[in-house]
Parts: C-alpha cells; sequence; structure tokens
C-alpha cells in the first residue's frame, strides 16, 4: 500500500526571481497553468507577472520584494506545479499550507476556484500595501526560549512562527528588526532577514484587516474537497468563514503542530514541498517524529534543477504504483 502524499505550500520570504523558469520553458502543463494564472493577474491590476518573474535582466540574487508582485508569483508558481503533479496522476490526500501557502492549498482542496483565490492573493496584497508601515520580518535558528528570555527581542518585535525547535520568525518595524540585527550579531546567533517587506503575523499589520475582511465578506467559500490541513490551527479544517484568510496573515505559524497532527494520522506518508526553495522540506526535517514517518522531498529549489527532481519523483511514483 503506497504512503498517503501531502502536497506543502510555503509562503512569503520563499520567493526568488526566475522561480519555475525551467518548468516554464519545458513542462507543458506548467506552461499551461502560468499562462492561464497570468491571464487572470492582467485582469486584475493589467500588468503581467510572467514579465517581472522571467524577465532576462531579473537574477535570482535579485531582491524581490515588491509585495503587489510577490504575492500572486508565489501563488501561481506553488499552484502551477500542483495541477501539473496531479496531471501526472500524483493526487494529494493531504494539502497543508502555510501563511500564504493557505490560499495555494485551499484552492487546490476547492474551498474556492483559482481566479477567486488569486483575487484574493491579489487584494490582500494592496490593501497592506495601502494600509500598513513597512517592517519585515527576521529567521532567528535559535530555541525560541531566546525570544520568551530576551527583552531587547519581545519589546521590539512579534513572534511570527515556530517553525522548529531551534528556528522561529519575529515580525517588527525596520528600526526595530536592525536593532535586533544588532544584538544577534553581538551574541554570534544566526538569522535572516526575509524579503518581505511587511511583518506578517503581527499587529503591524492590523491597519489592514477592516478592509480585507470586508472584502472577504463578499466571496463565497465552500467546503474542502480533500483533506486539508491548516498552519494557523495546527490541525484539519473542515470549513472556512470569512475571517479565515485574514487570521492566516495575522497570527502565528503553527507548522509544527500541524506535522504533529499528521504523525498521529498516518503510519507513514511523503510529504512533498511544491514551495519555491523547500523551505518546508527543510522544516519538516527537524521535526522528530515527521522525519521518523515520512518521506520528504522538495521540487523547486534555487540551486536544483526543478524539472530533473519532478521528473524523478513522477517517474518513481509510477514505479511503485506498478
Amino acid at each position: 500500500m503506497r504512503k498517503p502524499v501531502v502536497f506543502m505550500f510555503s509562503g512569503q520570504g520563499s520567493q526568488y526571481y526566475q522561480m519555475g523558469r525551467d518548468l516554464f520553458l519545458d513542462d507543458p502543463t506548467f506552461r499551461h497553468w502560468m499562462l492561464t494564472l497570468n491571464d487572470v493577474y492582467k485582469e486584475l491590476s493589467g500588468a503581467s507577472i510572467l514579465h517581472q518573474l522571467y524577465g532576462s535582466e531579473r537574477r535570482k540574487s535579485g531582491t524581490f520584494d515588491r509585495l503587489t508582485l510577490t504575492h500572486p508569483a508565489i501563488f501561481m508558481v506553488e499552484f502551477a506545479l500542483a495541477m501539473t503533479l496531479m496531471e501526472r496522476g500524483i493526487i494529494p490526500d493531504y494539502v497543508l499550507g502555510a501563511s500564504l501557502g493557505e490560499f495555494v492549498s485551499c484552492a487546490v482542496a476547492g474551498i474556492f476556484d483559482y481566479h477567486d483565490a488569486l483575487a484574493c492573493v491579489v487584494k490582500q496584497a494592496e490593501i497592506v500595501e495601502a494600509t500598513c508601515r513597512e517592517g519585515g520580518m527576521l529567521a532567528v535558528l535559535q530555541s525560541k526560549d531566546l525570544y520568551e528570555q530576551e527583552p531587547d527581542l519581545y519589546r521590539k518585535s512579534e513572534l511570527a512562527a515556530i517553525n522548529y525547535s531551534s528556528h522561529f520568525v519575529v515580525s517588527g518595524l525596520a528600526d526595530a528588526l536592525a536593532e535586533i540585527e544588532g544584538y544577534l550579531k553581538v551574541h554570534e546567533s544566526l538569522y535572516q532577514r526575509l524579503s518581505v517587506r511587511y511583518a506578517f503575523h503581527s499587529s503591524f499589520i492590523d491597519p489592514a484587516k477592516k478592509a480585507f475582511t470586508a472584502f472577504s465578506k463578499s466571496q463565497t467559500f465552500r467546503r474542502p474537497e480533500m483533506n486539508l490541513i491548516s498552519c494557523l490551527t495546527g490541525g484539519p479544517i473542515h470549513e472556512v468563514n470569512n475571517d479565515f484568510f485574514w487570521n492566516i496573515a495575522r497570527e502565528k505559524i503553527d507548522f509544527p503542530h500541524a506535522l504533529e497532527y499528521l504523525s498521529c494520522t498516518c503510519d507513514g506518508f511523503v510529504l512533498l514541498d511544491l514551495g519555491p526553495s523547500g523551505t518546508l522540506a527543510n522544516f519538516a526535517k527537524h521535526h522528530p517524529n515527521a522525519a521518523l514517518k515520512a518521506d520528504i522531498i522538495p521540487i523547486m529549489s534555487p540551486y536544483q534543477h526543478a524539472g530533473k527532481q519532478l521528473q524523478k519523483f513522477t517517474g518513481c511514483s509510477v514505479e511503485m504504483a506498478l
């Protein structure tokens, strides 16, 4: 009997210019969905994401952090990759999203169609840019105890995510994050500033709440057609209300508890990371139960050919099915 397959979708901070370009050039299904989603984005904004994402002048190492571009670009790449896998017969038993990735998991699960999902993604980015002060997010490779014990952290930022026992993320305004970076340098703590201009998963985005929740109330959400695991609740979602897509941006990410739920539910499974950087796969490898019971496979990375990884995985899956 095959292991249950989990599609995982990451959010802001995982993006880079040229993500998915080899698939766009070489895989007809991925290209079809990227073109289809780009047409939807053009209807919504009058512009092209593909021009911004795959322009010859764009370098992977370049700063890609304009929210109204990165929000839809991440959604498009992850959704297109999900459709590519499903076209090849890899149907997920579970979908799991983190932060912005929850929009993708909900679209794959049938809560809303891709057009409405992308419209929500674009609207959220527009509202946040229009109403919120710029800030950022900082990943720290330490136990969250550091955050709780050190005033330089908890007085100047808010805890946005705990990704595993020695990796957490804080959100804050620009000056405060610069002071925190100074503290971490002095204490020789490893950290990384994420490529995000706004302090998601904190009170610093509260000015966007009224407008975005009003927009959400105009949308219609269906019950999921497959098992949907949320990093908002750390467990399954059976119904989505109008506050859900605000809360996934505002509240803390709970990835470890989502994996814990899967570990208790499945006796072995395949965690397939469909995010641009393999971020969630890396986090999952540090989860003691998931690491023991799961095959953890990233498809995309800035450092590898996604097409080869996709072919390798789908080829192995066909052989296992036979």
